[in-house]
């Protein structure tokens, strides 16, 4: 049991580094066009898109923006993780508590 709290601690300790967060996805696209019968690419632009009241709501993203809203995803990404984890360990530290003295576990 020891060692299931220590690995709750250690997720509750990582969980409080991150800073920055943000819902969505940051995604990039680029823009093609023919000029004198070659084709020039511009870009990137970038496009924020979040769900919001049951709908996808897309802003465009200035470059200087770029950076900390791809930081505040990533830490949102990297929280669920850690929060996910939190919960395998918290049900495994569960399980191994309803272990009888024979080894076998108890039927819920």
């Amino acid at each position: 049991m020891d060692n299931y709290e220590a690995k709750r601690q250690e997720i509750l300790e990582e969980m409080s580094t991150i800073n920055q967060m943000q819902y969505g996805r940051l995604t990039e696209e680029y823009r093609e066009r023919e000029v004198d019968g070659r084709i020039h690419r511009s870009g990137p632009y970038y496009k924020h898109q979040v769900w919001r009241d049951g709908k996808n709501v897309t802003t465009r993203v200035k470059v200087d923006q770029v950076a900390p809203l791809r930081e505040g995803i990533e830490g949102m990404d990297r929280f669920k993780q850690l929060s996910s984890d939190f919960v395998a360990a918290t049900v495994a530290m569960t399980d191994s508590e309803g272990e009888d003295l024979s080894g076998k576990k108890n039927d819920r």
